[in-house]
Parts: structure tokens; sequence; C-alpha cells
């Protein structure tokens, strides 16, 4: 239903926006006639051809971890302190539960000492 907005914004009835039929059978006929250059050509025309472009930079934070590590400790600070003493007792329990039902870890290389040793990369 959402997708009639696409067309109604446009002065297009938003009705049209839910009839498929016919550009799904003129795909289909496209795709009966040259299966691989119909894609080919929608991604040399839309993609490579396309003259419009966004460069996007990325910098490295030094301090990502450390902030991430300081949200998550306030999140679970401002939640604990919302429980009752009860709930609280019960959500130490049950992760103590968690923690003694956890299967053993599995060394994935079992030849090999664990934990593997840093000397040697």
């Amino acid at each position: 239903m959402l997708q009639t907005h696409t067309k109604w914004i446009y002065d297009v009835p938003p009705m049209e926006a839910l009839k498929f039929e016919k550009p799904l059978a003129e795909l289909k006929a496209l795709l009966l006639k040259a299966p691989k250059s119909l894609f080919t050509s929608l991604v040399q025309q839309y993609l490579l051809s396309n003259n419009h472009r966004v460069s996007v930079e990325l910098y490295p934070s030094s301090t990502y971890e450390e902030e991430q590590h300081g949200d998550e400790q306030k999140r679970l600070r401002d939640f604990a302190e919302k429980l009752s003493d009860s709930e609280l007792r019960t959500v130490k329990q049950k992760s103590m539960e968690l923690k003694s039902s956890s299967l053993p870890r599995i060394h994935p290389m079992p030849w090999l000492p664990y934990p593997p040793s840093r000397s040697r990369i």
C-alpha cells in the first residue's frame, strides 16, 4: 500500500502504483527474448553509465569500542535501576543457570594447544 504514495506525490492516481500485471508481463516477455542481455543492459544503463556519483569518506575512531562499551553499561545500569529487588534476583539467577548449563567450549582444531599460542603468530 505504501507504494501508492510514490506515484501520488507526482499527481499520478494512487491506484496506478498497484497495477503491476502489465509491467510484469512486459518483463517476462523481455526475459524470454534475451534473459542475459536484459540485466546486462540494465546494469550498464543504471549503474555503469550513470553520471551521478557520490563519494563517501570514512574515518576510523580510536575510541569507538570504549564509547560503545560505555553506552552499553549505561543502558544496563538504567535498566537495572528500574528493576525491583526480586526482579533483579531473578535476572541474576537466570544468568547463573544459563552460565552453568552452557556447553563446554570445543576447540575447533583439537590437535593444537588450547588456547592457541600467540607467540607463533
